[in-house]
């Protein structure tokens, strides 16, 4: 459980853990120079997040914040692996539909990208 503004990682730090948000909004943020913290994305129930410990233990590329009160569930990456290796079957289910989700993150990325370079030609 997470109270409004309670960080739940910071944007540098080792994640070892894929969360999924059960009820609530979590903000994910990026430092950009001479701006600080631009939020980029805000998650909602459903939602996963911390996706990339599933790849290796790896460093978070964003700070994820409780925008109000928030649970998420929290699996061990090194136990989701290890059930994916031992039930390839629940495994290419649960990456299908990890897949699924990036590709509407990236698609809400690609729209934000597009918004900011339409305000710069102006």
């Amino acid at each position: 459980s997470l109270s409004p503004g309670e960080v739940l990682f910071r944007e540098g730090a080792e994640n070892h853990n894929l969360y999924i948000v059960c009820r609530g909004e979590i903000t994910l943020d990026v430092q950009v120079s001479q701006r600080g913290a631009v939020p980029v994305l805000t998650l909602s129930p459903g939602d996963v997040l911390g996706w990339s410990a599933l790849l290796g233990e790896r460093r978070m590329e964003v700070t994820a914040t409780a925008a109000n009160d928030v649970q998420v569930a929290a699996f061990p990456s090194a136990h989701l692996r290890k059930v994916f290796a031992s039930h390839p079957e629940i495994g290419c289910q649960f990456m299908h539909q990890l897949a699924h989700a990036l590709a509407r993150r990236l698609l809400s990325t690609r729209d934000q990208l597009k918004e900011l370079l339409a305000g710069t030609e102006r």
